[in-house]
């Protein structure tokens, strides 16, 4: 699958609001065929910075949920402002005004970030180079595009010196132009479908209890 180089940018000229932005992502996650479950916003009350977050599995999988997909943004107050008011002139001088910031042309971008959890078999603990290679070889195989998730562990050791796998996550972001009321989310979540289907074929996944 090709897709941009750590960016999806859509040209338009309105910042989208959390609201429909949020609403997008439910949205593109069933049409790709994923499951949205455990659907928070955070909002922190000092400087009203909103969080979303969202675990996705493949549509009708049954729990539990092992192998799943984590899926995040950040959303500072600048943005709400702009989002409903469009800008911040207003604040200065009456709307009737020309100024330079109607020749401005600034790039509203939401950083996204994907995050895939999973758990290795009890069998296959010790065996992190074998796991490695598994997953970079799934990830190579699906995305064509430069933006590779990156592969971060969780080891313990053992009295003996030797280290167990205790999680394993691919996460990374994609830098998201939300200028644009037709912005499309679909690809984005059906490469996550695929991930997930792919990492839970690999004969070391735990992907039951």
């Amino acid at each position: 699958m090709k897709y941009p180089q750590g960016k999806l940018k859509n040209r338009g000229v309105r910042m989208l609001t959390y609201e429909q932005i949020t609403s997008q992502i439910i949205n593109s996650m069933k049409e790709a065929g994923l499951n949205p479950y455990i659907i928070k916003h955070n909002l922190e009350l000092v400087t009203l910075m909103k969080e979303f977050e969202c675990l996705c599995v493949v549509k009708d999988k049954r729990s539990p949920y092992i192998t799943r997909a984590e899926i995040s943004f950040s959303w500072d107050s600048t943005m709400t402002a702009e989002s409903i008011y469009g800008g911040n002139c207003a604040l200065f001088h009456d709307e009737t005004e020309e100024c330079f910031h109607d020749e401005e042309n600034r790039e509203a971008v939401l950083e996204l970030e994907i995050k895939y959890n999973i758990e290795a078999k009890e069998g296959f603990k010790e065996e992190s180079n074998l796991i490695n290679t598994e997953l970079i070889t799934v990830i190579n195989t699906i995305m064509e595009h430069q933006n590779k998730p990156q592969i971060t562990w969780e080891i313990t050791l053992n009295n003996n010196g030797v280290h167990f796998v205790r999680s394993i996550n691919l996460h990374h972001y994609w830098n998201i132009d939300i200028n644009d009321e037709d912005l499309d989310l679909d690809w984005v979540f059906e490469e996550v479908r695929e991930m997930l289907i792919n990492i839970d074929k690999l004969p070391f996944i735990e992907n039951k209890l």
